[in-house]
């Protein structure tokens, strides 16, 4: 089971594509299947965060021994979620992936 974070912002962000050839910090819209995760948030655009790992599990500092790349990661999250917040407060939500609903 994967972990998913998951921000939300009153104005649209940028998206960042997963790239295979080059796996690094990704910002995508919600899939169809994640969509009751707005739920959680006041904010009405709604962004999945992933790491090096195309999920976000690598933001962890011990996923799949990859500490460089989950440092890489962890640094382009916390420098993407600081430039959201220029515009504003954002909010973040964290859960395995599947548990949207959980509080």
């Amino acid at each position: 089971m994967c972990m998913g974070v998951y921000l939300a912002a009153d104005s649209s962000l940028p998206l960042i594509a997963w790239d295979e050839q080059n796996p690094a910090f990704n910002v995508t819209e919600l899939s169809e299947y994640e969509q009751s995760v707005r739920g959680q948030f006041h904010k009405p655009y709604v962004y999945y965060l992933g790491s090096y790992t195309g999920c976000s599990c690598g933001f962890s500092p011990d996923s799949n021994g990859g500490a460089e790349l989950a440092i890489k990661s962890q640094e382009a999250l916390i420098s993407y979620v600081a430039q959201a917040a220029t515009s504003g407060a954002v909010e973040l939500f964290v859960c395995w992936e599947g548990d949207w609903q959980e509080s």
